[in-house]
This record gives C-alpha cells, sequence and structure tokens, in this order.
C-alpha cells in the first residue's frame, strides 16, 4: 500500500475537511517512519508545532475511522482499512474507495482475569543468563512500595530482552501488564492515549496532557498494573549531560515525576541508555535504578562454543565488556570467517566493528562538549584517571566545570566505569574513540584548524615508558601514517607543518605548540630522500 492509497482514505473520511499543506507533509513523512523531530528539521518547522499538528491529526482520525490512529501504527490501521475499502462485491468487482464503517481496534482478551498486552515486543527465547539480576528485580517488582524501576546501560548491553524476560517472570502478580517502545519518540500525550486505551479496553479518550495523566494515575491506583516502557534515550535531548528532554517532550517528566511521587499500586519498568533526571532524586523506598553490566562467564560460554582457543575467547570479552551484542557479531564474525580461529581474527586488528561502531556513534554523538572532553582524555592518558587529574587536564586550556556532573552521566551512560583508584574506558570504547581522536587530529592538521589541538596532548611526557609506547601505538602511529599518505611523502607533511607553526606560533595554545613540535620532531629525526617513503618504518618517540 502506498501513502497515496493512504491519502486517498484520508480524504474520504475526513469529507469536507481536507488535509493543510503542513498535515500532509506530516502524514506523508510519519508514513516513512520519521519522528517528530525529524519531520521538522526537513520541514523547518519548530519540533512541538510538528507534535501538536500530529496529536491533532491523529485524534481526527481516530474519530473518523472508530480505532486508534497513531503516528506508530499509521501504516497497520490504513492497510487494514484499504483492505475493507477494496472488498469484492458479489460480482467479484472491488468497491471504490468510500467512507470507511468504523472497526474497534483489537485489545487483547483477559486471560484468567489478567490483561496482557506486549505489542511489538521481540522474543525472549533465546533469551539466557541474567539469573542474579532477575532474582534482584523479581524482588523489587514483588514489593508493592516500589512504583518505578529504571534498567540502564550501554547499547547492546541486552536491556529491551532482560526487562521482557523480567516482566514475563512477574506477569501473574499484575491485573494488566503492557509493553510499549520509545524508540519512534511518541509525544507524550500519544503515549498517554495509547496506555489508557488499553486500561480501559478500548474505550476512547481525550483531554491534555494533565487530565490525561490523572485518569492513568486513577488507574494504577485502583488496579495493581505493570507499564513497561523500552528505550527511554529517543524522547530525550542530545548532546547534553544525562537526563534532558526533548524539546515539546518535558511531558514525559511529569509523567515519570507523578508515577514515582504520587500513591499507587502499580510499577512503571523503564528502560534506556540515559537515565532521566527525575529519577535519582525520588530514589528510595518507592523508586530504585540498576545499571546493567556485562553478562557474567557462565552465560558468555555460550558464545565461545566452536572457537578454537578458549582462553583467548575469554579475552575477547573481556575486551567487548560482556556486551551480548558485540560479542554476538564479534563471535559469528570469526566462525564465518576464520572457522572459528581466534587467532587469524586478532591478525586483522580490526576489532571495532561497523555495526559495534554505530552502536557507539549513536551514544557518542549525544554527548555534551565536557563529556566528550573526559572520554578524549582517558583515552589519551590509556589508563584509570582520578578526578583530580582529570580537572587539571580539562581546565589546562579551558574549563572544567560541569565535570562532576558529566562523569556522573557518562557512568549511568555506561560509557566510563568507576574504579577506585579513578575512572577509565572499557578496551572496545577506549579503540572507538582513540579512532575519534586520530581522525579529529587528522582534519585538524589537513585542514589548518588547530583548535582540536588546543585542547589535547596527544602524547604525554609525563607518562610512564609502558603509557607512552601504547599512545605511541595507538595514537602517532595512525596519526603519522595518514597524515604522510595524504600529503604524498614526508618532507611535504614537514613543509606543512613549519607553516602552521611560524603563521600561528604566537597564537597557539600550549597544548597545540607541543602537538606540532612533537609531530615535527618525529618527522624531522631520519629525513627521507626518497619521495615513495611514507616514513613510518622511522617513526619514533622523543618525549624526554
Amino acid at each position: 500500500m502506498s501513502v497515496e492509497d493512504a491519502l486517498l482514505i484520508v480524504d474520504a473520511v475526513l469529507q469536507q475537511k481536507r488535509l493543510s499543506n503542513v498535515q500532509e507533509l506530516l502524514f506523508r513523512q510519519a508514513w516513512d517512519g520519521k519522528t517528530y523531530i525529524e519531520i521538522a528539521e526537513s520541514s523547518g518547522y519548530d519540533a512541538s508545532y510538528i507534535r501538536d499538528v500530529g496529536y491533532k491529526l491523529w485524534q481526527s482520525l481516530t474519530k473518523a475511522l472508530g480505532e486508534r490512529v497513531s503516528k506508530n501504527n499509521l501504516q497497520v490501521v490504513f492497510r487494514r482499512q484499504l483492505a475493507r475499502c477494496t472488498t469484492p462485491n458479489r460480482s467479484g468487482a472491488a468497491t471504490a474507495l468510500s467512507p470507511v464503517v468504523p472497526e474497534m481496534r483489537f485489545v487483547p482478551p483477559p486471560q484468567d482475569g489478567r490483561y496482557i498486552d506486549w505489542g511489538k515486543a521481540p522474543d525472549t527465547s533465546l533469551f539466557f543468563g541474567r539469573t542474579r539480576e532477575l532474582e534482584e528485580l523479581e524482588q523489587w517488582l514483588r514489593d508493592s512500595q516500589l512504583r518505578l524501576i529504571g534498567i540502564f546501560g550501554i547499547g547492546g548491553i541486552g536491556k529491551t530482552l532482560f526487562t521482557i524476560k523480567l516482566a514475563e517472570q512477574v506477569q501473574n502478580d499484575f491485573t494488566y501488564v503492557i509493553w510499549r517502545s520509545l524508540s519512534h519518540a511518541p509525544a507524550p500525550e500519544e503515549l498517554l492515549l495509547d496506555l489508557l486505551y488499553f486500561f480501559n479496553q478500548g474505550q476512547e479518550v481525550t483531554g491534555s496532557l494533565d487530565s490525561l495523566l490523572s485518569l492513568l494515575m486513577a488507574h494504577l491506583r485502583r488496579h495493581r498494573c505493570l507499564i513497561i516502557l523500552d528505550g527511554v534515550e529517543a524522547v530525550m535531548a542530545g548532546q547534553k549531560t544525562t537526563g534532558d528532554y526533548l524539546s515539546g517532550y518535558e511531558g514525559f517528566g511529569e509523567i515519570f515525576r507523578q508515577i514515582g511521587e504520587v500513591k499507587h499500586q502499580s510499577c512503571l519498568l523503564l528502560n534506556g541508555r540515559e537515565k532521566p533526571d527525575q529519577l535519582s532524586p525520588l530514589e528510595g523506598d518507592t523508586v530504585r535504578s540498576m545499571q546493567l553490566q556485562g553478562l557474567d562467564e557462565e552465560a558468555l560460554n555460550a558464545f565461545a562454543k566452536g572457537l578454537s582457543d578458549s582462553i583467548a575467547a575469554k579475552e575477547l570479552m573481556e575486551f567487548y565488556g560482556g556486551n551480548p551484542m558485540a560479542l554476538k557479531i564479534v563471535f559469528r564474525s570469526i566462525q564465518e570467517l576464520f572457522d572459528g580461529n581466534i587467532s587469524e581474527f586478532l591478525a586483522q586488528n580490526t576489532p571495532v566493528f561497523s555495526s559495534i561502531r554505530h552502536l557507539l556513534d549513536q551514544q557518542f554523538n549525544r554527548l555534551s562538549d565536557v563529556e566528550r572532553q573526559i572520554m578524549f582524555w582517558l583515552a589519551i592518558n590509556q589508563t584509570t584517571v582520578s578526578h583530580k587529574q582529570l580537572q587539571s587536564d580539562i581546565s589546562a586550556n579551558g574549563s572544567a566545570t560541569g565535570l562532576l556532573e558529566a562523569l556522573y552521566s557518562l557512568k549511568w551512560r555506561s560509557l566510563i566505569e568507576k574504579r577506585s583508584e579513578g575512572f577509565a574506558l572499557q578496551p572496545v570504547v577506549m579503540m572507538y574513540v582513540l579512532d575519534h581522536l586520530v581522525n579529529e587530529a587528522f582534519l585538524a592538521i589537513t585542514s589548518g584548524d588547530l583548535e582540536f589541538l588546543s585542547n589535547y596532548l596527544l602524547l604525554r611526557p609525563s607518562s610512564s615508558p609502558p603509557v607512552r609506547e601504547r599512545q605511541v601505538r595507538f595514537i602517532m602511529y595512525p596519526l603519522v601514517s595518514r597524515l604522510i599518505n595524504n600529503f604524498a611523502n614526508r618532507d611535504l607533511l614537514i613543509a606543512h607543518v613549519n607553516s602552521l607553526l611560524s603563521s600561528n606560533d604566537q597564537g597557539l595554545s600550549n597544548y597545540c605548540l607541543m602537538n606540532l613540535r612533537l609531530l615535527l620532531q618525529q618527522l624531522q629525526m631520519e629525513p627521507s630522500t626518497n619521495k615513495n617513503d611514507n616514513g613510518m618504518s622511522h617513526l619514533r618517540v622523543a618525549l624526554s
């Protein structure tokens, strides 16, 4: 079914109320699965305006079609309506499109007096492990005082399946169970309407956010309900520390606050990569959070079946932090491309697969400036770093304001680890950030825009010999290699670096001067007369 077919049905059911230009634009892009934010960005409208237009349009279509319409179920509803509009008549010909007779949306029938709607929740038949965490969370959910539970962790760690498995195991303790994904970023009013439609068993309601939330809270008081919301980061703002909402989505904060604060007998089970601001102040007897870590060794062994070296497999598991999605990608590749031989895989020196990189991109691109600075400095230091050292590194050429808040945010994003000596990165995250670091340094040098090099010292004279060796291997070596390949040979690169120093010498920060002089020192150690010499055979480090 095409969007044009759907618009014909819209024209038919709305009759004299034709869609405005912005309504049609929104309908077409919502049909393609775009979020309100994406629609706003592509059309030039304000996101809150687009969300409001969408909310009113779905309300009109719901009334006209007689079944719940939202951005998330648009294609499903209209395919069903098209099938009804084109049902063959007695002569075998299809009838023309005409106003559609209202049809009630399907509501799952009760099972032993309980109402359960899993929506589009994934199948958990292949779920394994997490026994300890499941037992702990089951006890939490059976505690009638708990009103809101948050489960957070890095992408790929298994939050969605874990949450569904948990809900399956405790569903008999609740009269109503409903699972919904927030991945399509529904408006808060849209989510409330969806929940109330289920709780009211198909009875439509309308109203403002406040009135809809009041109806929901009344239901949570009358009945023991379990609401599972998956992927809360979809309604939260990026490029800030965790906790803030997208413009127009602040209503989610009020929903979470009321569910956590107001007395009732139900529970909201929330998961995501980022932790909403409302949770921390509320945590205690009625609100709790868990940070989901990597799988334990027993569960991880299931990934390593058929691999040639169990010791190397264990090291790989540690490198990827026990992340189920990352390990599934890596071990499948080892099986299919290297016949289970881990050593051959390691020889390729490609630990960060494109799919794993994409997973980390989604989180890295949402970081604030100070969070990015912390990530880069942890990668440069190549070891556990204290809060005092991070503060010194960042404030040397900028401001360390908001450092504690950013560290807290990164910890709840599961992008950094807190250890007794300070903070560190998981190995796979470290390699990912180092790739970013080298790329940013390369772009700064080739473009002449040296701001990035002013904020970081790529090689530290004060580092221990083992750390300096790693800094050379993972930062200097790939950077010099890329630069020489870009400039055709080392002599041209030396000339370019000299020109950067001579033209900017008075205005460069200490970090930038040290980075350029160190790079120049590396390149000038053993000048090459060979135009084809890429210089890598002579790479040395002079930090003394």
